[in-house]
């Protein structure tokens, strides 16, 4: 009884520690944000790059690719494993459900080198396009473990208050951890949940999908006039269909139109203009939750998430940050269901 007492009382100790520690780094993180945005400045400055060089039917051959071919061959190799079919993941035995999570962290890792080397070799994407830069990797591990603490605070507060109002269909992996401590089903946990998925999710939704998103409404804005029976923003700007003074130059009031991307809600496109980037991070983030649609009311909170994920990315350009944000969040449920006591 002793020693049960002792366990509640450490991992209370562990959870209070780790939540003291994040909400910390939260609070002098949100503290510096609002100071810049007060003094007008952005939460981080865009970083400048080429435009994406993918199509819209490669963005979703490689979605595929991730979510429906890697989890059949995962299946697949479970059976040759095992030497038996498995039946649906709810009614898999432990140590099926460890294979199968292994066979599928296997088969997204083989999924993700084949979509890298298809757009790095047959588009001539450079290893920057697609969002990978080893220069600067100290840099982005502190931007993402801040940017972590930041968005952590408010993503769990938003899970919980759901959580209060919808039950929770657990992910298998929890019920993994909970049926038996064995040091080798954890490892399998946290190299499915804090590598692999933060890899190739990252890679697919901010590396391929806001990518291609944001060229895609860069090039809607740049339509001619009368494909949408509107006028462009130069259009506009020069004020054609309007009276205009006899000796005004039309080019003088093009400098009339927003430059200020932190005022007007303007960011810089790929090409140098000033395009809107909400766009394509809400499309993204609203897509990326749905695929946790099995895991509701989780998809609330990984929305917010995702939000934030997205303007990270859009401002730096590198897929490291992010990665970094997903991993610690997921190591962070993961570490929280892994000390919490057998009774809760």
């Amino acid at each position: 009884m002793s020693f049960q007492l002792l366990c509640l009382v450490t991992s209370e100790a562990i959870q209070v520690s780790l939540i003291g520690c994040i909400g910390l780094v939260s609070l002098i993180g949100w503290s510096w944000g609002i100071a810049r945005l007060r003094r007008g400045q952005p939460l981080l400055e865009r970083v400048p790059r080429s435009a994406s060089g993918w199509s819209f039917w490669e963005v979703i051959g490689l979605g595929l690719l991730f979510y429906f071919i890697a989890p059949i061959c995962a299946l697949y190799v479970c059976e040759i494993w095992n030497g038996t079919p498995l039946s649906s993941l709810d009614k898999l035995t432990g140590a099926q459900l460890c294979t199968w999570m292994a066979a599928h962290a296997f088969t997204s890792l083989i999924a993700l080198v084949m979509g890298m080397f298809w757009l790095r070799l047959r588009r001539e994407n450079s290893w920057r396009d697609l969002g990978i830069e080893t220069a600067g990797w100290w840099r982005d591990l502190k931007l993402g473990g801040i940017a972590f603490a930041m968005l952590s605070v408010p993503v769990f507060a938003v899970n919980a208050l759901m959580l209060r109002c919808f039950p929770n269909p657990e992910h298998p992996a929890f019920d993994l951890m909970r049926d038996a401590n064995v040091a080798h089903r954890l490892t399998i946990v946290l190299l499915a949940t804090v590598v692999v998925a933060p890899l190739v999710e990252e890679f697919l939704f901010r590396g391929l999908m806001q990518s291609w998103l944001q060229v895609s409404f860069d090039l809607l804005r740049e339509l001619p006039i009368g494909v949408f029976g509107l006028e462009t923003l130069d259009d506009q700007a020069v004020g054609y269909g309007d009276e205009r003074l006899e000796n005004e130059e039309p080019e003088s009031a093009i400098h009339q139109i927003p430059q200020d991307c932190d005022k007007n809600g303007w960011v810089e496109s790929h090409d140098g203009g000033a395009r809107c980037s909400y766009g394509a991070i809400v499309i993204t983030s609203l897509t990326f939750a749905s695929m946790h649609f099995t895991q509701w009311p989780a998809p609330v909170a990984l929305f917010v998430l995702s939000l934030g994920l997205g303007y990270l990315y859009d401002r730096t350009g590198r897929l490291l940050p992010c990665i970094v944000v997903h991993a610690l969040l997921n190591a962070t449920t993961v570490l929280g269901l892994w000390i919490m006591p057998p009774e809760v």
